[in-house]
């Protein structure tokens, strides 16, 4: 979209780059400190993401291309929905591991 407004593409500032927006082919990082969530942007029948990493809560989640549940684990266990979200397993630390959580 052409809206006549100037935007830098990159910016310097307390020796830290910001960059707006990269597309990066290949990349070899030595260290990666990340504190957001990753998300794939493939998406499930539901419209949530295949894969998601929530890095502040410790937790993984991988979902089914179609409607056929996920796979949740964390720092509190493991947990699998089928297709209906209902609880399929359920192993760790049952009082702190809920559905979606």
């Amino acid at each position: 979209e052409v809206t006549g407004q100037l935007r830098a593409p990159f910016i310097v500032q307390g020796g830290q780059v910001f960059i707006n927006y990269a597309m990066i082919d290949t990349a070899f990082i030595q260290n990666l400190v990340l504190g957001m969530t990753l998300r794939s942007s493939a998406v499930n029948a539901k419209g949530q993401p295949l894969l998601e990493i929530n890095i502040p809560q410790g937790m993984l989640t991988l979902r089914s291309s179609g409607a056929g549940g996920s796979t949740t684990l964390n720092n509190n266990g493991l947990l699998v929905l089928d297709e209906a979200d209902s609880v399929r397993l359920r192993a760790g630390n049952l009082a702190l591991l809920k559905s979606g959580s």
